[in-house]
């Protein structure tokens, strides 16, 4: 049933990439938790670990040329920011040369740098406008929950990780991005599709989510989760009115139970451990490590001008001497890292992306889909940002950039549509239907 599962999965996304090119991007978001389930099924996909990742890989290329060839164009409404971010890449790079230990730190690139191109360079470009925004969280919401269903229901678990093949255990941190991406999407499914079931049925999914991020014991994920969630709601609805009231109580109540049962069900215990992931006093003393890291780091640092401006150099951080692992807070490894030259890009990053999220939430309507798609988009960078504070570091957590380009294009299309006064667009729904959107510039991606 696993293998059949995968296999049917990869069709399914491999198809609608065909169809609409931007949908290609759920792929890249769901290749975590499909590899884990791969390999949790199946020996051949631990023996190859890397087959999960060259197929998403030739999915999203496929798209993207699939783009080009149907519209001729591929780097048009490509935000400043963009620039930005890879100058900080680029940059980043660069400072690999005066890293105290350069073979560690090219090493590091080594690992990583696939996944730098297929999240910085390759993805946002299969991302065109509203459209291939609304097509890419359709199906994330379709395949992510049922991927999500398939670990929490039907895979072997040990404390908080996936059993794979030969007695490996999976990454429960990646297991609860998954669900924490498609949870805080299927908050407002109801908003992207005509369909009366998402009502529904996001309730559903999203209690599967905040099951799985309890149950891989992830808090960081869970605390993430339901401030991103919060933020996707408050975004789409009118707050002040009584029903929105209603229904936001009814979310509360609902989020708690929700989360009561599953810490009562899954109270994960630490291996060789009795103390709990979830005790207070152990996220407390976690929480005081990582800071204390950090500031190993940044106490290398301020020894030296020269490295306050130009930094200690990427993945100084895991010299031995310093500190022998990433200081897991990806703003301060920045700081400490890329010095000034590098944070400064980092916080110019930020501050064009809040305005990006500023002026497309001011261009868009409440209860529209072209709404629902930037407030998923505006939860997933804040969602992916929270996460590189607790968890991240700049080669390993590339998604938060992606989502920030990702941004930056929709303010682009959504402010050209507003000056231009584009006509309505069919979803593919109303299409068969022949009656116009009710709000206006989402539609099928031509």
């Amino acid at each position: 049933m696993g293998v059949a599962t995968y296999a049917l999965f990869c069709l399914w996304l491999a198809v609608a990439s065909w169809k609409r090119p931007g949908t290609s991007l759920a792929a890249v978001l769901c290749m975590y938790g499909l590899e884990q389930w791969a390999q949790a099924s199946h020996p051949f996909f631990v023996q190859h670990p890397a087959f999960t990742n060259f197929l998403v890989g030739g999915i999203l290329v496929i798209a993207i040329g699939l783009r080009i060839v149907r519209t001729g164009t591929l780097f048009e409404d490509y935000p400043r920011h963009a620039g930005l971010i890879l100058a900080l890449f680029a940059y980043a790079l660069v400072s690999t040369q005066w890293s105290p230990r350069v073979d560690i730190s090219l090493n590091a690139w080594m690992k990583f740098w696939p996944y730098v191109i297929t999240f910085i360079v390759l993805a946002p470009l299969a991302i065109r406008d509203l459209a291939d925004l609304r097509n890419l969280f359709l199906t994330l919401l379709f395949v992510g929950s049922l991927i999500a269903t398939l670990l929490l229901f039907f895979a072997k678990w040990e404390t908080r990780h996936v059993v794979l093949g030969y007695g490996l255990h999976g990454n429960p941190l990646a297991v609860a991005q998954l669900a924490g991406m498609v949870g805080l999407t299927a908050i407002v499914a109801d908003q992207l599709s005509s369909v009366r079931l998402w009502a529904l049925v996001k309730w559903a999914i999203l209690a599967v989510c905040v099951i799985l991020v309890v149950r891989s014991g992830s808090r960081g994920q869970l605390l993430s989760l339901l401030f991103a969630v919060g933020l996707s709601w408050a975004l789409t609805r009118r707050v002040l009115s009584i029903r929105s009231i209603l229904i936001t109580g009814f979310a509360c109540v609902f989020l708690g139970e929700i989360l009561k049962l599953a810490l009562g069900t899954y109270w994960v215990y630490e291996a060789d451990s009795t103390e709990s992931r979830w005790d207070e006093q152990a996220m407390r003393r976690d929480v005081l490590d990582r800071l204390h890291q950090a500031g190993i780091l940044l106490t290398h640092w301020l020894k030296d001008p020269a490295t306050m401006l130009l930094g200690l150099g990427n993945s100084a951080s895991f010299d031995p001497r310093i500190i022998g692992f990433y200081p897991h807070i990806t703003v301060l490894e920045i700081l400490g890292e890329e010095g000034l030259v590098g944070f400064a890009l980092l916080l110019l990053i930020l501050y064009r992306s809040v305005r990006s999220a500023v002026t497309s939430l001011r261009i868009t309507q409440r209860g529209s889909a072209e709404r629902a798609c930037v407030a998923i988009l505006v939860s997933m960078l804040t969602f992916t940002f929270i996460l590189s504070c607790k968890e991240g570091s700049l080669l390993a957590t590339p998604d938060m950039f992606m989502f920030a380009i990702i941004l930056g294009k929709m303010e682009l299309y959504l402010r050209r549509a507003e000056q231009d006064e584009l006509p309505e667009i069919e979803t593919p729904e109303e299409e068969q239907a022949h009656s116009p959107l009710s709000h206006g510039l989402l539609g099928h991606a031509q």
